[in-house]
């Protein structure tokens, strides 16, 4: 007996982009009504339609397309004349209501491992993504840090050190870091949301898809890629002080990037100098019930502050460990609170095949649906030669 499938629409063209894209927002938009964040990123999303629509764009609709399904179901598709999509109930004996999950490759800019960005000058390091224990892996800070739990990040890029006032003034001329100021130090005193003005109109410069890292990104890159380092670039108290900024050795004074040792990575100033902001709301619970994959943080109405990473000049040891959290109000700025960026390791514009590729990744469709949809794709553009 074929499990129950519920029909959002269908792919008739074969343009998957025109076809699958504008039914996701108007579903998105019924089922997020009164979700303030969650209608800005629609609307964004609908500027960007279709020329300047990001890989990364879609792949957080389908992401929170996937957190809307009924419970008991999921979102997939359904191969009749045409291809439909909806909602299918789960249902482990039927093979006709799986969705096909696979980690095949997605389109990459390269992936060389530093990468410069072009109107700023920041620097950027490769990370290559994987699996690893999220959190206190000590099980000694349990009142700040998140609960023990496995996780996964794709690869992506991280700036190799924090934000300068330098790069920051190559896009505005608000200045906010007024207690100490140089080229080379660290923007502080900016909030999430100025961080968010400063991202927007480096993305319009570049065409490219940057944004602050998530909780999970932000860990796993300043324990070098997921190891257990208790700060980042080393687990040893006698040799921290190489490593980071903080009460011991600072003077209570931010300092020039770059000037201590690096982690496995090659990034630098990930515990100490200045706290962090990550892109993700922040809630103490969300860690216990987390996806397992590029968790993004909580979502709703009812969140308030923004995390924070990191640790600063100010703080003591405990709170430079990589797996410690904190909190602030989003439109809220701290003299020792900073950032750095990172930018999605796949291609930038999404055209009809890497949006096929990504649908296959996320279970949305069967092997055999990809294929004939790949297929269908290239016979189109080909005719249109």
């Amino acid at each position: 007996m074929a499990g129950e499938f519920k029909l959002l629409g269908s792919l008739v063209t074969g343009d998957v982009i025109e076809d699958l894209i504008p039914p996701l927002l108007q579903t998105l938009e019924v089922l997020s009504e009164g979700d303030a964040a969650e209608e800005w990123e629609i609307e964004q999303v609908k500027k960007n339609m279709p020329d300047s629509l990001s890989y990364d764009d879609l792949d957080r609709l389908i992401d929170r397309l996937c957190s809307y399904a009924p419970e008991g179901y999921h979102f997939g598709t359904k191969k009749s004349d045409d291809l439909d999509y909806g909602f299918w109930k789960a249902d482990d004996s039927n093979e006709e209501s799986k969705g096909f999950v696979d980690q095949r490759e997605v389109p990459t800019i390269g992936l060389d491992e530093i990468w410069q960005d072009p109107i700023t000058g920041m620097e950027f390091v490769l990370v290559r993504g994987g699996w690893f224990q999220m959190g206190d892996f000590l099980d000694e800070f349990r009142h700040q840090c998140e609960h023990l739990h496995e996780a996964f990040v794709d690869d992506f890029y991280i700036g190799k050190y924090l934000v300068t006032q330098e790069q920051w003034t190559k896009l505005t001329d608000n200045m906010p870091s007024q207690s100490i100021s140089g080229a080379d130090y660290p923007v502080h005193n900016v909030s999430w949301e100025d961080i968010e003005d400063f991202v927007r109109e480096l993305n319009q410069r570049t065409g490219y898809d940057c944004r602050l890292p998530t909780e999970a990104e932000w860990e796993y890159a300043a324990r070098s890629g997921g190891k257990q380092e208790k700060w980042a670039g080393t687990n040893s108290i006698s040799s921290l002080k190489a490593h980071a900024w903080y009460m011991r050795n600072s003077g209570f004074q931010i300092h020039p990037v770059g000037q201590k040792l690096p982690n496995g990575l090659g990034l630098y100033d990930m515990s100490g100098n200045v706290y962090e902001w990550v892109h993700d709301w922040f809630s103490e619970e969300y860690y216990k019930n987390s996806p397992h994959a590029n968790p993004k943080g909580p979502r709703g109405p009812k969140k308030f502050m923004r995390g924070i990473r990191g640790g600063c000049v100010a703080e003591s040891v405990e709170c430079l460990v990589t797996f410690a959290r904190a909190s602030l109000h989003p439109n809220e700025a701290h003299k020792y609170l900073g950032f750095r960026l990172v930018y999605p390791a796949i291609s930038q514009t999404l055209d009809t095949e890497a949006l096929i590729k990504l649908l296959l990744k996320k279970g949305v469709f069967r092997e055999e649906e990809y294929l004939d949809m790949l297929d269908l794709s290239r016979r189109q553009s080909q005719s249109h030669i």
